[in-house]
């Protein structure tokens, strides 16, 4: 068992604190000069309970707990992982419980010492001054081996916390090491539900967790515990049709397959660059020889082949305006970036499928707010027809089916561009 360290303070106790702790909290956010304890600064929230009387500390240690568990938790748990400052605070306000954490991994590879926990020690039960993190091998869980790939399963629980494994009071932030054998880049965590079933997917490519390539760690935030499930989102193998690419190989630097080269069905690069059975050269022109294609294949400038196979030439288009990306602030809403970039809110989601509520974004998240060139790049919600991504589905297949361009199809999705990959349900526009 290793014992993470914890700030010197007096243990909580019922009897040693009064009743009247909203009173309590809003006299320390006073003296803090903040509205709300999400603002609160960790340094000056220390320094506040390292000054205080003795007989005062479990008081203002309790009531800065009370006002943490007042947050939404959804925001709490998203500033926690993303938001250093948060992180912060509620470290701060955890080294005052007098709960000592430790953390126990039976997982070869996964070293405790390499282990550390924010959070926990906030979710003792009453009279209890030690909750230990536990991390075992669990049982193997079906997952979708046409997307995940060297699946670990890994049961995670937290002892002597109260309802650790239906919802915890406030969320808890894990770093571990990530298992063996599976690529960082790629990383996805799945929290699996009692039934086997997936209840949510923390990945790298949404920042819903970090890695740490030097140390190979990876930091999450979590709700409740249960198993979780360790994999490659992808890793560049063949898939049924969730990724960009038809045969799933999609390359860092736009091209796909081996040494870059695309296969017959017209797999897409980051780059979008579709081949019909050649390579794609620098100038975007498809075929062995920089000759268009047969199969509505696009290149880096633009050109376009005949459309599916039918002989009707595709128009050329102009080469497709590349997204205008904002950076989420502190405090920011998605209605007051649109203002502020002149758009509807609907304007703004529209540039933005993934985000699925609107209500929910985090600071450091990216946006896109617009197109370069802008009149090339405006997107018009109310004409557009969206499709649902099937199992199977690939870009090129859903760009020759509606008779579209790869080009096109970026220009009005240029969120999923982005990505390496594409999903079952998410929505594409496609006219």
């Amino acid at each position: 068992m290793h014992v993470l360290p914890v700030i010197g303070s007096t243990a909580l106790s019922k009897t040693a604190i009064t009743d009247d702790v909203e009173t309590s909290l809003g006299e320390i956010l006073k003296e803090l000069g903040v509205e709300n304890i999400e603002k609160a600064d960790a340094a000056a929230v220390e320094k506040l309970y390292a000054d205080a009387d003795e007989q005062k500390k479990p008081q203002i240690a309790a009531a800065l707990k009370q006002g943490l568990t007042e947050v939404d938790k959804t925001a709490l748990r998203v500033g926690m992982q993303t938001d250093p400052e948060m992180a912060a605070l509620v470290k701060a306000v955890e080294g005052m419980t007098g709960v000592t954490v430790a953390v126990e991994s039976a997982v070869p590879g996964i070293e405790q010492g390499k282990i550390s926990v924010a959070g926990a020690g906030l979710n003792a039960q009453d009279g209890t001054s030690l909750v230990t993190l536990s991390i075992t091998e669990a049982d193997d869980v079906y997952v979708d081996p046409n997307r995940y790939h060297h699946k670990k399963p890994i049961g995670i629980s937290l002892t002597g916390a109260k309802n650790a494994e239906t919802g915890l009071d406030i969320p808890v932030t894990i770093t571990m090491p990530v298992p063996e054998g599976i690529d960082l880049s790629h990383l996805a965590i799945l929290h699996m539900k009692q039934d086997g079933t997936i209840e949510e997917i923390l990945a790298v490519s949404d920042s819903t967790c970090h890695v740490d390539s030097t140390a190979r760690t990876v930091t999450f935030t979590v709700t409740h515990f249960s198993t979780f499930v360790f994999v490659d989102e992808g890793n560049g193998d063949a898939g049924d049709g969730d990724n960009t690419g038809d045969g799933g190989n999609t390359g860092d630097s736009g091209n796909t397959g081996d040494g870059g080269n695309t296969g017959d069905s017209g797999n897409t690069g980051d780059s979008g660059n579709t081949g019909d059975s050649g390579n794609t050269g620098d100038s975007g022109n498809t075929g062995d020889s920089g000759n268009t294609g047969g199969s509505s294949n696009t290149g880096n400038a633009g050109n376009t082949g005949n459309t599916a196979g039918n002989g009707e030439r595709a128009v050329e288009e102009q080469k497709a305006p590349r997204p205008v990306l904002y950076i989420v602030q502190k405090g920011e809403n998605l209605s007051a970036i649109a203002r502020r970039h002149g758009l509807k809110l609907s304007q703004l989601l529209a540039y933005n499928p993934q985000i699925l509520n609107p209500n929910l974004i985090y600071p450091g998240q990216q946006i896109i707010v617009g197109m370069e060139g802008n009149a090339s790049g405006q997107m018009s919600a109310a004409d557009a027809t969206y499709y649902t991504v099937q199992r199977g589905d690939c870009l090129s297949r859903i760009a020759m089916y509606f008779r579209q361009t790869l080009d096109t199809l970026r220009t009005w999705n240029p969120s999923v561009f982005l990505q390496k990959y594409i999903y079952s349900g998410q929505k594409i526009r496609v006219k």
